[in-house]
């Protein structure tokens, strides 16, 4: 019996688990059950041949002794970051049960920034599974929490998380960064900025690391996602 290896999504994707029965040594194999199982719930189950109706939010279908197990982005966002599931098997040479593990990977769909007469906003939307938003000016984090609002809200498994840093200044660039406390890295990022003030606009890597306070980019930093977006802040 073989099952699918460790399966890692992008950005909670629909995923197929595949557990496939042979006989090896030559022997008949007559199958009784085979089933696909998580948290001790059976998913899906073959018995006798035929297979049975499966539990909600997934899909199933046996074929030459191959079940497959389609698990929908919902099931997937209300399950843990990292799950393990079981391919069991009760035949005529006994028991058998293989594991396997769905790792969702973190994600953010989408960035939006804005001003707004509080000043520069982001939005992060398809936000799994948290997020925080940090503010930047040049290469220093604006920690003030009097000068910086944030809202959370839940929509279809994923977060839309919004920050703003309220700020009347009417020059400069800002970075809004999405921080994960889940890998402890920035997941995405904008910028908004004064086109008038070139020199302000920092690259990636230049983003200081938030355990020294300073430096640039590291290999922890591989998968941030920048995106710019440029605002003319002098309209404000």
């Amino acid at each position: 019996m073989s099952v699918s290896p460790r399966v890692t999504p992008a950005c909670a994707q629909p995923v197929t688990l595949h557990c496939n029965v042979s006989s090896n040594n030559g022997v008949d194999l007559l199958v009784n059950t085979l089933s696909w199982s998580y948290n001790n719930v059976t998913l899906c189950k073959v018995e006798n041949d035929r297979l049975t109706e499966p539990a909600g939010g997934v899909q199933c279908s046996y074929v030459n002794r191959s079940l497959s197990l389609d698990l929908l982005p919902t099931m997937l966002l209300e399950s843990r970051p990292s799950n393990e599931y079981f391919c069991k098997l009760r035949s005529n040479l006994g028991f058998r049960r293989e594991p396997t593990s769905v790792k969702l990977e973190e994600c953010c769909r989408h960035v939006k920034a804005a001003l707004t007469t509080e000043g520069p906003t982001c939005t992060f939307t398809g936000v799994y599974p948290d997020g925080d938003v940090h503010w930047f000016r040049g290469a220093t984090r604006l920690t003030e929490s009097n000068a910086t609002r944030q809202t959370k809200k839940f929509e279809g498994g994923y977060l839309t998380v919004s920050g703003s840093l309220l700020t009347k200044s009417d020059t400069g660039t800002y970075n809004c960064s999405l921080w994960s406390a889940y890998s402890e890295t920035y997941i995405a990022g904008d910028l908004v900025l004064n086109p008038s003030d070139p020199k302000e606009i920092i690259s990636p890597k230049e983003i200081i690391s938030p355990k020294s306070g300073v430096g640039t980019l590291g290999p922890r930093w591989v998968i941030f996602r920048f995106l710019v977006v440029s605002v003319l802040l002098a309209t404000l």
